[in-house]
């Protein structure tokens, strides 16, 4: 379903009003409560074991997940991401300007790819190990706009993406589907095709029936996945199990999410590793839903027995879903990740003996769990034991 609606006009005032921080801002966020937390890093560190690895927290740290900042006020890792457990990519961000790194051997050893990282190309897309993509930016004064710039190096040399507008009829390979905007830099997510070989992508020939409002990052063996609304307005789900060239949709029956006059847009997150377990949070602007598939997306039930979702859930990455099948919810309290652990009608718990180490954790390509606080990334297999990987900030080049 393509084409500009009420609907579409709708969400593009929405998204007008509703904009990402750029990264100068996230910094000096960070560096104020690097500030405010000196004082109790010099009371003491509390090390804490966590299945394997460490972390290191400060008693009412007000971090991610109380993850205790380095006091020297060094660089500031705004952003980290991995292709799998070895490609590993972060950007350190400083007064001076942002710096993208990256790490070929599951970062015993970093390197700085872009000495000079544009706050404005916001964050890249890591597809797989060594291919990063960078959104294009849309031309709004005094922003100057550039097509999205594809990397297939690990972020050492980049290239203009060339776009084109004849139908492609199957995602190749090694590419994936991406939302129009990410690659023109336009308000729509009509979704494109990436072919990182050819280097040049287009628009899917035959999209799902849906107006598309989000293309998840999932890992490549869970297939292609959609969210957006169906034609009834529903928050609904659409999947893909040959390169896009047919799909299966499914709505979700959630509550109307009305206050007063203002009704809000339904918004579905996915997590899956496989593409056969797939969880979806459903969001009505009010509370979250939770419904789970255990054949694809062919069939789906509510889990938490229909109820809505407990606490307020991380907007970006709400939850994910672990190899055992655990769902795993990512509950925000204040600048802190408390998980709750449940997949099935019954509810979500806490689980003392398994925290996590840093800010809201997200699947790399390789089902690699990520995570990161301000100096240090964090990798898990399982969600049980993570694994701290510091970003040194004296990277050469290469």
């Amino acid at each position: 379903m393509t084409g500009t609606s009420g609907w579409d006009r709708l969400v593009g005032e929405v998204g007008e009003r509703v904009v990402q921080p750029e990264l100068a801002v996230i910094e000096r966020r960070v560096r104020r409560r690097r500030a405010r937390r000196r004082t109790a890093a010099a009371t003491g560190a509390v090390v804490v074991a966590v299945a394997g690895g460490l972390w290191a927290g400060t008693p009412g740290a007000d971090g991610p997940s109380g993850v205790a900042a380095s006091p020297s006020g060094g660089p500031v890792l705004v952003w980290a991401a991995a292709g799998d457990a070895d490609h590993l990519y972060g950007l350190l961000s400083e007064p001076a300007g942002s710096r993208l790194v990256g790490s070929d051997d599951g970062g015993r050893t970093w390197t700085v790819r872009q000495a000079a990282w544009s706050g404005e190309g916001g964050r890249p897309r890591v597809a797989a190990a060594g291919t990063l993509l960078a959104p294009a930016v849309h031309e709004k004064p005094p922003v100057r706009g550039r097509p999205a710039r594809l990397s297939t190096d690990g972020g050492r040399t980049w290239a203009d993406l060339a776009t084109a507008t004849s139908p492609v009829a199957r995602v190749p390979a090694a590419g994936w589907l991406a939302c129009a905007g990410e690659l023109t830099g336009q308000d729509t997510c009509d979704p494109w095709v990436v072919d990182p070989g050819a280097r040049r992508a287009g628009p899917l020939a035959t999209p799902p029936d849906l107006t598309v409002r989000d293309v998840p990052e999932l890992p490549p063996a869970a297939g292609l996945w959609v969210t957006g609304v169906d034609g009834s307005g529903r928050a609904a789900v659409g999947v893909s199990r040959d390169g896009g060239a047919t799909w299966s949709t499914h709505g979700f029956p959630v509550p109307e999410g009305r206050s007063g006059d203002l009704v809000h847009l339904p918004r579905v997150r996915l997590s899956t590793r496989d593409g056969r377990t797939v969880d979806a949070v459903v969001g009505n602007g009010l509370s979250d839903y939770g419904f789970r598939s255990t054949d694809g997306g062919r069939t789906w039930h509510a889990t938490n027995g229909g109820a809505p979702l407990p606490g307020a859930l991380d907007v970006d990455d709400p939850a994910v879903t672990l190899p055992d099948g655990t769902h795993v919810l990512q509950r925000r309290d204040g600048d802190r990740i408390r998980p709750l652990f449940g997949g099935g009608a019954a509810g979500y718990v806490a689980d003392g003996d398994r925290q996590w180490p840093a800010t809201a954790a997200h699947t790399a390509p390789d089902g690699t769990l990520v995570s990161r606080d301000w100096d240090n990334l964090y990798l898990s297999t399982d969600g049980a034991a993570w694994f701290e990987v510091p970003v040194t900030t004296s990277a050469g080049t290469g």
